[in-house]
């Protein structure tokens, strides 16, 4: 994590001024996250910390001294394992408790606003975050899980060669879902991450 922040900052730190555009633009990043689940009125929970791939697809307009954007914005997990505390137990050899198994994909619909402080930009984000993945619902078998809830982050930004070099940090709550079950028993897993990440804009 250390080595992705220094990069990250280096990268901005030398990059060649140049101005931001109106309109459509594209994103890959690669990120850092800790992600825990928990359920309502129990200590149990689960968590992963480790990388996320993302990609960004967003809409830009300036005006004046400010710049706004609608953003589409994504982390893929792949199947990422949670883990239970110690002995770091995985639903692949036996869940503790309805919590999340894995993380596939969050989604972020969200609005972008931004000024320009010398060189960088200085960006905020405020949105609706949706998580796929999956819950345990016994020992050993899970079921599929969507959450949804709200996204926040605080960015940084520069041109970057030919595109943008962006560095963020990103808050998502997601604590409502699509009920996982198994026969009449139905769960609700919580779901809350922080990431931290670096991305290139096209």
């Amino acid at each position: 994590m250390n080595k992705l922040i220094t990069a990250a900052f280096l990268a901005t730190a030398f990059a060649t001024p140049a101005l931001a555009e109106d309109g459509l633009y594209y994103g890959l990043g690669l990120g850092y996250s800790s992600m825990t689940s928990t359920i309502d009125s129990d200590p149990l929970s689960s968590s992963f910390e480790g990388t996320v791939l993302g990609v960004t697809l967003g809409y830009r307009r300036d005006a004046s001294s400010m710049f706004y954007a609608a953003e589409m914005d994504s982390d893929l997990g792949l199947s990422q394992q949670f883990s239970f505390p110690p002995p770091d137990s995985t639903c692949r050899n036996g869940s503790l408790g309805p919590t999340h198994c894995t993380h596939d994909i969050t989604l972020r619909m969200r609005g972008v606003v931004g000024t320009q402080v010398g060189a960088y930009e200085l960006f905020g984000s405020l949105g609706a975050v949706l998580v796929k993945g999956t819950s345990a619902v016994e020992e050993i078998q899970v079921d599929d899980v969507i959450n949804t809830g709200y996204t926040v982050g605080l960015g940084v930004q520069r041109p970057l060669g030919s595109g943008t070099g962006r560095l963020e940090l990103i808050y998502d709550r997601a604590d409502n879902d699509n009920g996982p079950k198994l026969g009449l028993s139905v769960y609700h897993p919580n779901y809350e991450a922080v990431t931290l990440k670096a991305t290139f804009m096209f």
